[in-house]
């Protein structure tokens, strides 16, 4: 595995990724983009051990919901939830990624007994499997529109979603006070999205992280953004410091990024499965 923030996964492992809303056309130039990008161009293993490793499956026109009502009307494993189940039992991959929940239930997210036994579905295929399972989760309008997409809340739906994870990080594209901050002309900044780690409960917390996206959606960290940091007491600024990066790319292609990446539950309670590779 490659580092995140200096955070070193054990060994390469198996990474099964179910799309909701991305035709295949979109997922195949995705990861064409990401195999002919630098970042991947520089090493032949690290090509070698995306083909091995990474494997994405795009749902889109199958029936994605994993609960379903049975005649009690009561809340079941659906269909679709036991066949992922049964691949992830086959496979054995180290981390399961779905995008985005809301593909995959038909459920109340407003509800908290809904949302919490959604998250237990969920821990049990990451349970049964080995797994850690993350999905990405929208944000509220709320939060979006008032600067607040750092904080744990910034979760649309019930509060019982981020309380019922282990760990949540927030992404939000530069806004414009960031830009101002930084010296960067307004039409830029959509170029750059930052990751905030709001909850760890197996790992101390880390500073943002900044990502550029580059050709193909590809989201690129950089230590491009100087943002200086608050005032003192006495209206003082301490001097400027520079962003710290991960060595390793993420990807989008939405011009505007307002998402969430939950984690339901780790494989083990240790600090190398919270960012594995």
């Amino acid at each position: 595995g490659w580092a995140l923030n200096h955070a070193q996964a054990n060994k390469p492992a198996k990474v099964l990724m179910f799309f909701g809303e991305d035709p295949p056309d979109i997922l195949h130039n995705r990861l064409y983009a990401l195999l002919q990008s630098p970042w991947v161009q520089a090493s032949s293993r690290r090509a070698a051990l995306i083909k091995e490793n990474l494997e994405v499956r795009s749902m889109v026109g199958r029936p994605t919901a994993l609960t379903e009502r049975n005649r009690a009307r009561e809340w079941m494993r659906s269909d679709i939830a036991k066949e992922i189940s049964e691949y992830m039992l086959e496979h054995t991959p180290r981390l399961v990624c779905i995008d985005p929940l809301r593909q995959f239930h038909t459920m109340d997210e407003n509800d908290s007994g809904d949302m919490t036994q959604l998250i237990q579905n969920l821990q049990t295929m990451a349970h049964d499997a080995q797994s850690t399972l993350i999905f990405n989760h929208h944000t509220n309008k709320n939060a979006t529109t008032s600067g607040q997409g750092d904080i744990q809340q910034a979760a649309r739906g019930s509060s019982a979603l981020t309380d019922n994870v282990r760990w949540q990080a927030n992404m939000m594209t530069m806004s414009e006070e960031e830009a101002l901050a930084c010296g960067m002309e307004s039409f830029e900044r959509k170029q750059y999205v930052r990751m905030a780690l709001s909850k760890a409960n197996y790992t101390s917390s880390l500073h943002d992280i900044w990502f550029k996206r580059e050709e193909g959606g590809i989201l690129f960290p950089t230590d491009d953004v100087l943002i200086p940091p608050p005032p003192l007491s006495g209206g003082k600024r301490t001097s400027k410091t520079k962003n710290k990066t991960a060595s390793t790319p993420s990807k989008s292609s939405e011009s505007s990024y307002q998402d969430i990446s939950l984690v339901a539950t780790p494989a083990k309670s240790s600090a190398s499965t919270t960012f594995p590779s």
